[in-house]
């Protein structure tokens, strides 16, 4: 291999240390992940891939040929070899995909829908692979010369039109800091400010929290504990899933408990009550997701995301998102019967159909279940998730599992283990009681109101 002036350049040349180094190693990983990602997750890839023949056979072919091009291009990247070819040929795939997925949304979708940041993320990110191919001592034609010319202030466009964006679209900028944090412990929310925290402390940053209302009330401590090896951006730390906190209080909690030692300064809230529900703060909603439009969708969230995997849609892309869930499978008029005897208080459950437009099941018609609020004050909403649960494993044993990504939302083998024994909802939440208990006695010390 020979650069352009002839000097002989080896194969191998390492990662490179400092930044550029570790530019290349998270750009490599980056890229081999979205090629396990389009190969763990094809249907969900090529569903979201509107243009693409929705025949199976072609469906899997597209995911698997877009996964190998991901892979190699990664490697390539932590290689050092063919980096030049594969660079460039990860650039032209996610900018094409990005063309072919985000902008047609991004054009047609309403302005507040935050559709155009996943365009401009995309498009990014095949920045990426194209300044690696450019950096490369390879022979370059004179188009790639003038392309290595301007290709580090590439991205310098993106934060330019970002920057503009945020001053049009001022409504739903305001979305991207709301006046309350969803309840759920597995809203990102929280997880991003630990994160801050912890790059804050060793550089003696001070974090001030704006502290906000739990609008699902600051009392009720429900559901499974999270365990360790399910931490993730949807779980930052051990807690129930309904933790009965404000963001304020969590700050410390995480402060102290996991041991991050930053100078944490909450500026507390005046005339909030840990009793108040959304509604009694008089504080207007400002939606804080596309999919979390009310705070009867919030009341339900913590139960009803708890179904939420790649075979069962809980109402995204219609009018009532996590108020309802369903598949094509579901026996919905057996399932609501056996929910309803299940006599869970506070709600209650009707058969029915819907066609979500956003995956799984895009522009299908599937039965399912409408969940319906009656008493938001009697409801265990996680409790509710657990009986879901149990009743999909019950009538569906072969089409719903606790796959991965339920078990990121649930955190616990526990709750997991005793439904797979065939134990209703309610009985494996009365197993938890002894570990609620526990954590209640902790979230004591943090509680500021």
């Amino acid at each position: 291999m020979s650069s352009a002036d002839g000097v002989v350049a080896p194969a191998w040349t390492g990662l490179g240390r400092g930044p550029e180094g570790l530019g290349r190693l998270f750009l490599g990983l980056g890229l081999i992940g979205f090629g396990v990602e389009n190969v763990l997750f094809g249907s969900y890839v090529v569903a979201r891939a509107t243009p693409w023949p929705a025949d199976p056979a072609y469906a899997f072919l597209f995911a698997c040929v877009t996964a190998a091009l991901f892979v190699a291009a990664g490697l390539a990247v932590l290689t050092g070899r063919w980096v030049r070819e594969l660079g460039l040929e990860a650039a032209f795939l996610i900018a094409a995909y990005s063309l072919a997925l985000h902008w047609p949304k991004t054009i047609a979708g309403p302005p507040f829908s935050g559709d155009w940041t996943n365009a401009f993320k995309a498009i990014a990110f095949a920045v990426g692979p194209l300044l690696a191919a450019l950096a490369t001592p390879q022979p370059v034609n004179r188009l790639l010369a003038g392309l290595r010319a301007i290709a580090p202030h590439a991205c310098a466009p993106f934060f330019l039109l970002a920057g503009i964006q945020h001053i049009l679209f001022v409504g739903f900028v305001e979305t991207l800091v709301p006046p309350f944090i969803p309840g759920a412990r597995f809203w990102t929310y929280t997880t991003t400010l630990g994160y801050m925290m912890e790059a804050a402390a060793p550089r003696k940053i001070p974090i001030y929290v704006l502290d906000r209302p739990n609008p699902i009330t600051g009392t009720a401590v429900e559901g499974p504990m999270l365990d360790e090896k399910y931490l993730s951006m949807i779980g930052y730390f051990p807690r129930p899933v309904r933790h009965g906190m404000t963001i304020g209080e969590l700050a410390n909690f995480f402060n102290s408990e996991k041991k991050i030692g930053a100078d944490v300064r909450v500026v507390k809230m005046q005339g909030w009550d840990r009793h108040m529900w959304m509604d009694q703060t008089g504080l207007e909603w400002i939606t804080p997701s596309p999919n979390l439009r009310n705070l009867t969708a919030a009341t339900l969230y913590p139960g009803t995301c708890l179904v939420e995997n790649s075979m069962v849609s809980v109402g995204r892309g219609t009018d009532s998102p996590f108020m309802m869930f369903g598949a094509p499978w579901i026996k919905d008029l057996n399932l609501a019967d056996y929910l309803n005897a299940r006599k869970i208080p506070g709600v209650r459950f009707i058969a029915r159909r819907f066609t979500p437009n956003e995956v799984p099941y895009k522009g299908q018609e599937v039965s399912g279940v409408d969940v319906q609020l009656l008493n938001r004050d009697e409801l265990d909403s996680p409790r509710m998730g657990l009986e879901l649960q149990a009743a999909l494993l019950k009538f569906h044993p072969d089409k719903f599992s606790l796959d991965r990504k339920i078990m990121l939302l649930m955190g616990s083998d526990k709750a997991a283990a005793l439904l797979k024994q065939g134990k209703t909802g309610s009985e494996v939440n009365d197993s938890l009681k002894d570990e609620l208990d526990a954590f209640r006695k902790v979230r004591a010390k943090y509680l500021l109101y």
